[in-house]
């Protein structure tokens, strides 16, 4: 792929208002902004990936384009699993020279969890992000993240919600996987305990002493280490909070809806009983 190809961002678009403001105003808010660089990045963005040489390095150069546009001292971390296409040599050229991008090889393929959880304990900033690789969450919503935690010095965590009122799923997923999303989330909260609207957006954000607690606590390698994640959260008493999120449901998704969905299942019993198991003090994790 010619990565001058790569379709640009659109920052002529309506949207593009509001997020100037949320901008702005997230500067007003963050005094200590001049206090980070490359060396020490305010915000990580982790980006796992698989057999993603098609959507990979349109990726990076459209989150490059951004913060151009929006400067924020910030590392990109692409934690790419062992794949059968080009994801690594196309991605590592789509930014070549540019030293805020990580293209790492993670050598081998044991699951998205394992991929997020790689990247997210050697995440250098203050504020850490995992997004997917195909961008399905627009890269401008990390701007109202960042504003809302500065806004919110409580709030340790931020999810997002892709079935809030005002979010906007600007192309729709087929029936089937939309039932199957919502019976799958009604199902975490009967088992896990929670009251969660959307805990399978890939798209979350963590102050870095929340990430670091509960990464190094987290086990489960498959697409439900959201599931865990959220229940290590729980139990650590982190302030979680919901915003509703622009999502686009991405037509090459590798997720096959039925057997994922029930390993999905299976791997949320498992993380249940463990994180159970470690705050009663039954045995370690």
């Amino acid at each position: 792929m010619n990565p001058s190809s790569i379709v640009n961002l659109d920052f002529t678009s309506p949207v593009y208002l509001d997020v100037d403001e949320k901008y702005s105003e997230f500067v007003r808010l963050s005094s200590t902004l001049h206090q980070y660089d490359l060396a020490r990045p305010l915000v990580t963005i982790v980006i796992p990936a698989y057999n993603d040489a098609k959507r990979l390095p349109v990726t990076l150069r459209k989150i490059q384009q951004f913060f151009n546009r929006y400067p924020v001292p910030i590392e990109v971390l692409c934690i790419v699993e062992k794949s059968r296409d080009d994801t690594l040599s196309l991605s590592r050229s789509a930014v070549e020279g540019d030293p805020r991008f990580q293209v790492i090889d993670n050598l081998l393929q044991r699951g998205k969890g394992y991929a997020v959880r790689s990247g997210m304990l050697r995440a250098r900033g203050e504020i850490v992000f995992f997004t997917d690789a195909d961008l399905s969450t627009p890269i401008y919503e990390v701007v109202n993240f960042l504003e809302y935690l500065a806004k919110n010095p409580h709030i340790d965590i931020v999810i997002g919600n892709r079935n809030g009122k005002y979010g906007r799923l600007t192309r729709k997923q087929r029936l089937l996987r939309q039932a199957m999303g919502v019976a799958f989330v009604k199902l975490v909260n009967l088992i896990s305990g929670m009251n969660v609207e959307d805990s399978q957006a890939g798209f979350k954000a963590f102050r870095s002493s929340a990430s670091k607690s509960i990464f190094s606590k987290a086990s489960i390698d498959g697409f439900s280490f959201d599931v865990e994640v959220l229940l290590l959260a729980n139990k650590l008493r982190y302030g979680v909070h919901s915003l509703p999120i622009d999502w686009i449901n991405d037509t090459l998704t590798t997720v096959n809806p039925l057997t994922d969905a029930i390993q999905m299942l299976k791997d949320i019993f498992v993380a249940k009983k463990r994180v159970d198991e470690h705050f009663y003090g039954q045995k370690d994790i």
